[in-house]
Parts: structure tokens; sequence; C-alpha cells
């Protein structure tokens, strides 16, 4: 029963932790740290070959434009 009820304090604790970022938590300096997502598909093996041939069809054409994002990933060393 121990391991299940620190599951729920964790569930608990990340819930306010995400309604926190959700809508922005102050930094030094006048900035301000958002959550920010982004949703990504999973296909079956044929239909992702499918739609990458189409993919690289549209770069060869010049019918496609490349888009670049940049994150953020905070970690904590292992010493």
């Amino acid at each position: 029963m121990e391991v299940t009820e620190q599951i729920k304090t964790l569930e608990r604790e990340r819930r306010v932790i995400d309604t926190a970022f959700r809508f922005g938590v102050r930094a030094p300096g006048g900035w301000m740290l958002k959550q920010r997502s982004q949703t990504s598909w999973e296909y079956d093996p044929e239909i992702r070959d499918a739609i990458k041939g189409i993919q690289r069809q549209a770069q060869r054409d010049g019918k496609a434009q490349p888009l670049e994002s940049t994150c953020l990933c905070l970690t904590q060393g292992h010493t």
C-alpha cells in the first residue's frame, strides 16, 4: 500500500507543477518560463514509408520549405 500512496502523492505534485507551468513561472530578469506542447503522430510502417516518399519528392521539387525549431532541456548531471 505504501507504493500506491507514493504514486498518488507524486501524481498530485505533478498536477501542481503542470498547472504552475501552464500559467507561467516568473524567473529573474523579467523572464517567464512557460510550458509548451507539440503533438506528434506515429504511423504504421507502410503509411510512414509513403509519407516519407511524398516528403522527399516535395523537397526535391521545391514544394517543401525547411522549418527549424529550438528548445532547451535542463538536466541534472550525475557525479
